[in-house]
């Protein structure tokens, strides 16, 4: 049934790009894919970084894994805290790069006349940084912070 309706629908791949109100604009489409790893990159390898690091440095001296904090009478989980910190830092230096990915995508949707029309990513963190200032980059920071920083615990 489903591939009925798909079939009619003519969900092709090269249709389904011109849906996304890009009309066939092959480069914009790369453009927001070179953003989307530009802001995985900082993101993850921020992340996994600090997490590592702080995971190290909470490994006891006989190799046992951090477990628990003890702060008065509260225990705290201390991998969870480590977790939360690795993605909240994540976050913020991977906000630039989302930035830009909303930027491009938008920009994507508008008329021809009303397009930015960003190159590539280095191009729109220059252009929002140059036109709108430094602290647009991070405007939306403390959503992102913390989103960033409730990852699933393993």
């Amino acid at each position: 049934m489903l591939a009925a309706s798909l079939a009619r629908a003519n969900a092709t791949p090269a249709n389904q790009i011109r849906s996304f109100g890009m009309d066939g604009d092959e480069s914009l489409l790369w453009s927001c894919m070179e953003t989307r790893l530009l802001r995985q990159a900082t993101y993850t390898t921020t992340r996994l970084g600090i997490y590592t690091i702080l995971f190290e440095k909470m490994t006891g001296a006989d190799g046992r894994p951090p477990n628990f904090l003890l702060k008065g009478n509260l225990w705290l989980p201390l991998q969870a805290l480590i977790g939360m910190t690795a993605g909240a830092t994540g976050a913020f230096v991977g906000t630039p790069a989302e930035v830009a990915l909303i930027r491009m995508t938008a920009d994507g949707r508008l008329p021809a006349d009303q397009r930015r029309g960003y190159t590539n990513v280095f191009n729109a963190l220059a252009r929002i940084t140059r036109e709108e200032g430094l602290t647009t980059l991070w405007r939306v920071s403390v959503s992102e912070t913390g989103g960033g920083s409730t990852p699933p615990i393993t």
